[in-house]
């Protein structure tokens, strides 16, 4: 840029006796001034055309902005799912457990029970030969004395 405001601001043309101003410093600082209007021109015409490139980049961004804030919410609502999912499942494995815990200590008792009333048969069953045994021995003595006494009868007679 040739001129700034202030410099045109200031600019004094020469006076020529028959003609007035002089032509060639006028056209001088006209083209010098035409120079600087195009190159200002056209330096806002790149500007402009920055600007558009700017704001459709800046537009891209906020569209994959906009995507990434959509895509978290669905992750985070995704985790949230699959994270209640898990605690239901893990609640119904436990309860299911414990269901089959309380089934077994059940039918564990019920074996139990069975096997001390096997027992106590078995003990009536034991008692019972024994009282039978002991019957049966002491008739045997008692047929044995019998036998012996007869024995010691005939034998003294």
């Amino acid at each position: 840029m040739n001129y700034s405001p202030k410099d045109l601001k200031n600019i004094c043309f020469r006076r020529e006796f028959f003609y007035g101003y002089n032509r060639e410093q006028i056209n001088n600082i006209l083209a010098k001034i035409s120079e600087d209007y195009e190159a200002l021109n056209k330096e806002n015409e790149e500007m402009q055309n920055e600007i558009v490139i700017m704001k459709e980049t800046v537009k891209h961004y906020k569209t994959i902005e906009e995507s990434l804030q959509h895509t978290l919410i669905i992750a985070q609502r995704t985790s949230e799912n699959i994270t209640d999912n898990a605690t239901e499942k893990a609640n119904n494995i436990i309860s299911e457990a414990e269901k089959n815990a309380q089934d077994i200590v059940h039918n564990a008792y019920r074996k139990v029970d069975g096997i001390n009333h096997e027992y106590e048969e078995i003990k009536k069953s034991l008692n019972i030969y024994k009282m039978r045994s002991q019957a049966l021995l002491a008739t045997t003595l008692e047929m044995l004395k019998v036998s012996d006494d007869e024995k010691n009868e005939k034998s003294t007679t």
